[in-house]
Formats: C-alpha cells, structure tokens, sequence
C-alpha cells in the first residue's frame, strides 16, 4: 500500500518525537489535527499506517525516538499529550510529495546499506568537485 498521496491542496508533514529525558516516556498522543493518514516509522525500522489524525506510541525508551509523516489536508496545529516522561516533538512541512517519497527512500537505503550510500554521496561529490576543477582548467587556465 503506497502512503503518499499527491494531491492538489494536501500537504505532507514530518514530525520527530524524541524521549529526552532519563525515564520511559508512556502513553503518548500525537494530535495532528485534518490528517487524512499518517505512517509511523519505530526507531527499528518497523511502520504502521494509521488513519485520522490521532496517532498513539505506547511508550518511548530514553533517547528512542519515532517519525511520523502525515497527509494533511489543511495546515496543522499539533500537539503532542503523554502521561510521564519527557518526549519532544520537532516538525516541518514536505511541501511536495515526491519530497516525501525521497526521503523514504533515502531512509531505505540508509538502513538496507548504510555503505552503498556513503559510496554514492562520496561519488557525487567528487564528480562536483572534477567538475569544478575542470571549469577552473577552462576558464582560468590555471
């Protein structure tokens, strides 16, 4: 089942929450108010879909932290409710989808191959920085 949706007028939002504090954070509540779904991602790897705006995390470890993207349909207030613990929310708005399907991807294949995508990003930039040398050659003649 693919999440992410592209639509005119829908919006994709990224929020991290993070257990800062030296005990479990329990029950927490993320309330992303006019969400239409929302896919959490576990610190593990492992995902849910979840439908509505009202995502729920059973407890966070300290120093664990979870993403969670949601469509929306409308900007967002968030907010983040727990019965204990000290879990912080950070957020920001994909303003694309293929923003959002980027960064799954990249997500992907950090966790698949961590060392396939050093050696691509290492590539990429070297390749930027022949380049460069080369026009540096041409235009200069240095």
């Amino acid at each position: 089942m693919d999440f992410v949706r592209s639509q005119v007028g829908n919006t994709n939002w990224l929020f991290h929450v993070t257990n800062r504090g030296h005990e479990r954070a329990e029950k927490l509540e993320l309330q992303v108010p006019y969400a239409i779904e929302s896919l959490l991602i576990h610190s593990d790897g492992s995902e849910e879909i979840i439908a509505g705006g009202i995502i729920r995390i059973p407890e966070l470890r300290p120093g664990d932290s979870v993403r969670v993207l949601s469509w929306v349909d409308r900007s967002v207030n968030p907010k983040l409710l727990q019965a204990s613990g000290k879990a912080t929310m950070r957020f920001q708005e994909l303003v694309d989808a293929r923003l959002a399907r980027v960064y799954r991807i990249y997500r992907q294949m950090w966790r698949d191959s961590p060392t396939l995508l050093t050696l691509m990003v290492v590539s990429f930039l070297l390749s930027i920085a022949v380049l460069v040398w080369v026009l540096r050659k041409l235009l200069y003649g240095l």
